[in-house]
């Protein structure tokens, strides 16, 4: 789901359609008797509180393997500046969005960030963000660039973009043979120059973990679509120019014009809101290491974990896998179909790691990221997530020296 929408269809109900009555036959016997639940909710990151949080009035019970709540939006601090180790914004909030934070009682406002990416650097030369064009150095590559990223948004207005955040599937059958091409191969059969090709490879490495080579352009397509669009630029007004001295340079900051919000402590602020919920008090058990999950005859789920080396069984009437797909695969006896569990369990995840390096005096003043496009890293060196949720920024440097 898109990273700018995803909160909207979790609090429209999109979530709990996805709740199945699970369950297993398991020849050990517990002497205790267990408690049932109307719902047991496995995984206590965004999904799995935000599910809960829409459950009042029944009996539940939310189990996360982790030490604290929050899955991939959990925040560590340094030195009081708080940093986000995975999902970091969220786009400018509607009225539904704010609906769901009146809901859950978040007092703290959310503000607008500046882009993920205001400079790139080739050759050893840093371009800021008015001045991208002249990093990429030619007609011939601006030419590309804005045929690119205007087939890319024609495209997601096709229903593409919708059809994927909405998990549309009988939609997004009608685009098969997209979901057969990689990024790589649409753009070379568009002969799309190769500093394009890199900014966008460097673009979906940072987002995905994940190079055009492995990416379904499906998939791709909505968020490069909103990353690249190039709008009304025109190819024939480009032209040569000075690029300034990248570090006497100073750049617009942020205005929210960009859809990129976030809290001062980070997206987690959302999670300590949720945690607060009188109906979610007692409710919520971390370190609880889900083994098995399965359903009975009689229609009831059985689901067994380990938590502080004990093994325990509690029973429901159903169950919320808010859990990463390979979790889910691996824990699930029975009562999901076979083709389900088929798409589940190929599922491949790539490992991916991101370095971040703490410095008491910012580096640069003038940027919040760095997109190195012929480095052997092909990242951006300076993580954005992180110096977002900063309210002290002159404290904060993250990255490395962009250079070959």
């Amino acid at each position: 789901m898109h990273r700018r929408d995803f909160i909207r269809y979790l609090i429209s109900g999109a979530l709990l359609s996805a709740a199945a009555r699970l369950g297993i036959t398991n020849g050990k016997v517990w002497a205790d008797s267990p408690s049932i639940y109307d719902v047991v909710i496995i995984g206590g990151g965004l999904s799995g509180l935000t599910a809960a949080v829409a459950m009042k009035g029944h009996n539940i019970l939310v189990l996360e393997k982790e030490a604290d709540m929050g899955g991939r939006i959990v925040s560590k601090s340094w030195e009081g500046f708080s940093y986000s180790l995975g999902a970091s914004y969220i786009g400018k909030p509607d009225s539904d969005m704010r609906g769901f934070f009146r809901e859950i009682g978040l007092t703290s406002k959310p503000f607008p960030v500046p882009p993920p990416q205001d400079a790139l650097a080739i050759n050893e030369k840093i371009y800021p963000d008015e001045y991208s064009d002249q990093a990429f150095g030619s007609l011939k590559e601006i030419q590309d660039y804005v045929r690119a990223s205007r087939e890319l948004y024609q495209l997601a207005q096709k229903g593409i973009g919708d059809a994927v955040y909405e998990v549309d599937l009988e939609t997004l059958s009608g685009f098969s043979n997209l979901d057969a091409l990689t990024v790589e191969q649409w753009l070379n059969q568009r002969n799309i120059g190769p500093i394009v090709q890199q900014f966008i490879n460097t673009e979906n490495r940072g987002l995905f973990g994940s190079s055009n080579a492995d990416l379904s352009l499906l998939y791709n397509v909505p968020e490069m679509a909103f990353n690249l669009y190039a709008g009304d630029y025109m190819p024939q007004h480009f032209k040569k120019r000075s690029v300034p001295d990248f570090m006497n340079y100073v750049p617009e900051r942020g205005s929210g014009k960009d859809g990129i919000w976030t809290f001062t402590h980070g997206m987690i602020e959302m999670i300590w809101a949720m945690e607060q919920q009188p109906n979610l008090h007692g409710k919520l058990e971390t370190g609880a290491d889900v083994q098995h999950v399965s359903v009975n005859p009689d229609k009831t789920v059985d689901i067994i974990y380990i938590r502080h080396g004990r093994s325990r069984k509690v029973k429901a009437y159903a169950v919320v896998l808010a859990s990463p797909a390979p979790v889910t695969a691996r824990i699930v006896g029975n009562g999901l179909s076979a083709r389900v569990m088929s798409a589940l369990e190929n599922v491949t995840y790539v490992p991916y790691v991101t370095m971040g390096v703490f410095m008491k005096r910012r580096l640069f003043n003038n940027a919040w990221n760095i997109a190195c496009l012929d480095t052997a890293f092909s990242t951006p060196t300076m993580p954005y997530a992180p110096t977002w949720t900063m309210n002290m920024m002159e404290k904060v440097f993250w990255g490395l020296p962009c250079r070959p």
